[in-house]
């Protein structure tokens, strides 16, 4: 008896008009990259249940080298030239995390602190640079 309801609900949530397909969520995720970034990996990721794949999309990136809130500017920036409003901006000693919401795509872009971003820029990697995650 499950096994029917369980797919009823894929099928629903695939036929969903709030459903992002991936080139939505790419350019999604593309438009919170200040200008002159470059990217060091992008990730299509299954991250909401039942939701046909891909739902979620994240790029890290490299910003030219600026200090932590010349970057959080930045992305500010690119967001609301994309039409993405800034919901909630967390500063942490770890970084910060900026949320934003455009239509039905959510979107977090976590910065890291400089010396983390200073150490990345000889061997790029996802572990030390910037991200952004939409769903």
């Amino acid at each position: 008896m499950r096994a029917p309801l369980i797919a009823l609900a894929v099928l629903l949530v695939g036929c969903s008009p709030g459903w992002k397909g991936g080139g939505e969520l790419r350019s999604g995720a593309f438009s919170l990259l200040p200008p002159g970034s470059s990217i060091v990996e992008k990730v299509e990721g299954d991250c909401v249940e039942l939701a046909p794949s891909p739902s979620c999309m994240h790029v890290y990136f490299l910003v030219p080298p600026v200090a932590l809130g010349h970057r959080t500017r930045l992305v500010d920036a690119a967001a609301a030239t994309s039409g993405w409003e800034r919901v909630r901006l967390e500063a942490f000693p770890g970084g910060n995390i900026a949320h934003y919401r455009r239509g039905d795509l959510d979107a977090r872009v976590y910065l890291r602190p400089d010396n983390v971003t200073v150490r990345c820029r000889a061997r790029p990697h996802r572990d030390c640079a910037d991200a952004v995650m939409v769903e």
